[in-house]
């Protein structure tokens, strides 16, 4: 059984352009957030406005990053799409990429 859903920046901003971050909080059992994604939303609002709302609703979801193994490090895909990766490991959660 699926614990939580883990989800990463694009899925964010995206659900925030079309105003509906609540089907996420629908439809997943759980919400986690890593702090690294966190920061990649932070980053796009001055560009998106909608990044500042996807941030604002993320928030509360935020969880720290953690340390990343060799195995993912090496794949050279980014902080927050290595976070999402590294909390789903040997874990019953998805990621929302």
């Amino acid at each position: 059984m699926i614990d939580a859903w883990v989800i990463n920046a694009s899925p964010l901003i995206l659900f925030s352009r079309i105003g509906r971050l609540d089907f996420i909080e629908r439809l997943a059992p759980g919400i986690l957030v890593p702090t690294s994604v966190l920061a990649e939303v932070a980053a796009g609002r001055a560009k998106d406005p909608s990044a500042s709302k996807a941030q604002i609703w993320a928030a509360p979801f935020e969880v720290p990053d953690l340390s990343l193994p060799q195995s993912i490090a090496q794949w050279d895909i980014g902080r927050g799409d290595s976070q999402v990766v590294a909390h789903l490991l040997g874990t019953s959660r998805w990621g929302l990429l």
